[in-house]
């Protein structure tokens, strides 16, 4: 979720924060007829589930593997989400990511909440590899992630995201901030606006 617009509605809820995107865990709820109903896991919760589990950190790494077992993350180009073709970030190869037309976009197979995607452990690497080189990751929204390669017009990308979040709701708007992801410091950060 987009932090800043949400702060009051985290109190209370188990999150964590990076730059301007609050990383919220959910529980599901039910999973039927393709509609996944989920809630946000309140700190209160943690109180009745077993000790070895209630560390935020510890409760994202078995989040992280739900999400790889039940909706695992995909790539494809723009196309690939409409005809429903979108490859395992696993299993793509550096030449099916080359034929992408100009980014590639990064969500998971349920494309719910996509987003999280980029920050389930082993996928940015996975990534940089794939396209041999640091990138760069565009929220549109919070089902989806586009990738950028490295050397792409920052600009550009502000441009786009700036057009895609005036264009589609605030109920799907995640982030105002382009990142970058260094290969070589397995990192992900914010990449400031060009002044115009």
């Amino acid at each position: 979720l987009p932090y800043k617009e949400n702060k009051e509605k985290l109190e209370g809820v188990v999150y964590e924060k990076f730059y301007d995107i609050a990383i919220v865990l959910y529980i599901a709820i039910s999973h039927e007829d393709g509609m996944l109903n989920t809630a946000k896991v309140k700190e209160s919760f943690l109180e009745k589930w077993p000790k070895w589990c209630r560390k935020k950190s510890e409760l994202f790494s078995i989040a992280a593997q739900n999400v790889m077992r039940d909706q695992h993350p995909v790539i494809g180009d723009l196309t690939s989400v409409v005809v429903d073709k979108l490859e395992s970030v696993f299993l793509a190869t550096p030449e099916s990511i080359s034929s992408y037309m100009g980014a590639a976009l990064l969500t998971t197979s349920q494309k719910t909440n996509g987003a999280v995607a980029i920050f389930i452990p082993g996928v940015a690497e996975k990534l940089a590899e794939l396209f041999g080189n640091s990138f760069y990751v565009v929220f549109t929204s919070i089902h989806e992630a586009m990738i950028h390669k490295s050397g792409d017009s920052v600009e550009r990308m502000y441009k786009a995201l700036d057009s895609t979040n005036s264009t589609f709701g605030a109920e799907d708007y995640l982030s105002s901030t382009v990142y970058f992801y260094d290969k070589d410091k397995k990192n992900l950060f914010p990449v400031s606006k060009p002044e115009a």
